[in-house]
C-alpha cells in the first residue's frame, strides 16, 4: 500500500451498479459513444497525517483527478484531497 503525503489520499474506485432492468434503445454507433461519466465514486483507503477525511468515506471526484500508479505489479489510486467534491452519507 502507498502511504500518502502532501495532501494526497490513497483511494480505490467503487464500481457503480448499472440498472439491469432499464429500458434499452438501439442506436447506430455513430450516434452514441459509451463513455464513462466524468465523475467517479472512490473509497478512502489511507489518508495523509493532517487529513480530516477518514478511511472508509465514499468521495465523489473527477475521473481525471484520480491518478493511477502501477508499482511492483500492483495498481494504486491516489487523489489530491482538494479534488474531492463531496462525500456520500450512507446513514439515511
Amino acid at each position: 500500500m502507498i502511504y500518502p503525503l502532501n495532501r494526497y489520499l490513497t483511494v480505490k474506485p467503487i464500481e457503480q451498479k448499472k440498472d439491469e432492468e432499464a429500458s434499452q434503445i438501439l442506436l447506430p454507433e455513430v450516434c452514441y459513444e459509451n463513455s464513462p461519466s466524468a465523475y467517479m465514486l472512490v473509497e478512502v483507503i489511507e489518508q495523509h497525517a493532517e487529513s480530516k477525511l477518514r478511511v472508509g468515506m465514499h468521495l465523489v471526484a473527477p475521473r481525471s483527478a484520480v491518478e493511477v500508479i502501477d508499482l511492483g505489479g500492483e495498481t494504486h489510486y491516489l487523489l489530491l484531497e482538494n479534488h474531492a467534491m463531496g462525500f456520500l452519507n450512507e446513514n439515511k
